[in-house]
């Protein structure tokens, strides 16, 4: 076997092994905490005047929490290893379903953030550190610090009370601002709907979720969460590039004649084994709270606006859900990230990192 493809399936084991870990982990702190069900069932009797704790013991033998407890454990693993997740009492449904109905919402601006983050981030840092000093690089590094100051929350609210209140009555230099305002929260009727119209002798579609109306309303989002992690990709791609600018191997191509595109590709390639740690982690730090924020404040009904209700309805079933989805995401993205190193850098060689294997 190579030395890739070893390395691959050790990375994958390992994942399947931190999975069961976290899993156990879960398992545990759900049989160390109260049950919301058997407390609902509990007052639910006690309103109808019956005995509690025969309402209790009711639900722990409907459950089966009454079976043992080395036998709850294996059936919750052997439930969340074939995509038996449970029901969710607060949402009526099943939530592998739940899920499944929710995270196109989340994508739909979760990736084009992500692509703008690193265009504009890593562009910006690049053009910025070749131009060290410019008039340029003062005003890119202006804007990453203003990116990275701003909480996401406030200046959500900031883009909320510009566009729904300021531009409904504010004409400047005689054009009225209200052809620009922006929809403040999501209406997820307009992906359902499908409709022509005519601007300017172009027709466009509304309804659906690749047309003008749902790509209006998602402006704001794609914007905020963008702002913070452009701005740090910014800070970060220009510190690497200045690390590198100065290093041997761009010296030696531009003695020998590079052009200043050469060289910035060979210094783009190099700085981009750090910066794909970084991306890594803003991606997850975007996916474990960004994307609260960001569905709570604009009432966009994804994976975000999910996770928050469920841990305020303490919906168990979901919060686990929530929980294997952030796991998995986190190791698929360290193993990609791991790969990423080796087609960056050729010098670093997967036999290194499996103990000679290959």
């Amino acid at each position: 076997m190579s030395g890739m493809k070893w390395y691959i399936a050790r990375r994958t084991i390992w994942a399947i092994i931190v999975l069961w870990i976290t899993l156990s982990v879960t398992w545990m702190l759900l049989e160390l905490s109260p049950n919301q069900g058997e407390l609902q069932a509990a007052q639910q009797a006690a309103m109808q005047g019956q005995d509690a704790d025969k309402a209790i013991e009711d639900y722990k033998k409907r459950e089966g929490l009454d079976k043992p407890a080395h036998e709850r454990y294996l059936s919750y693993m052997v439930n969340m290893y074939t995509l038996n997740w449970g029901y969710s009492t607060e949402w009526d449904k099943n939530v592998i379903s739940l899920f499944l109905d929710r995270w196109p919402f989340t994508l739909q601006y979760i990736l084009p953030s992500t692509m703008l983050t690193m265009l504009v981030g890593y562009g910006l840092g690049l053009y910025s550190a070749l131009n060290q000093y410019d008039r340029s690089d003062y005003v890119a590094t202006f804007i990453a610090f203003f990116g990275l100051s701003i909480p996401n929350f406030w200046f959500a609210i900031v883009l909320v009370l510009i566009t729904a209140v300021w531009f409904s009555d504010l004409v400047l230099f005689g054009v009225d601002m209200s052809m620009f305002q922006l929809p403040v929260f999501y209406k997820s009727e307009v992906i359902n709907t499908s409709e022509t119209i005519t601007i300017m002798g172009i027709e466009l579609v509304r309804g659906g979720w690749f047309t003008f109306d749902n790509v209006k309303q998602l402006l704001l989002p794609v914007i905020v969460i963008s702002t913070a992690g452009f701005a740090a990709n910014m800070r970060y791609a220009r510190a690497y590039t200045l690390e590198y600018a100065n290093a041997e191997f761009v010296k030696t191509a531009r003695a020998k004649g590079a052009n200043s595109i050469a060289v910035t590709r060979h210094i783009l390639r190099v700085a981009l084994v750090p910066l794909s740690t970084i991306l890594v982690f803003q991606l997850l730090s975007v996916f474990a709270t960004g994307t609260v924020v960001i569905e709570f404040i604009f009432s966009i009904p994804g994976l975000g606006q999910v996770t928050y209700l469920s841990f305020v309805n303490q919906d168990t079933p979901v919060i686990l859900g929530i929980t294997v989805i952030g796991v998995f995401v986190a190791l698929f993205g360290f193993l990609l990230q791991d790969i990423a190193y080796v087609y960056l850098d050729p010098r670093i060689d997967y036999g290194d990192r499996t103990g000679g294997a290959g």
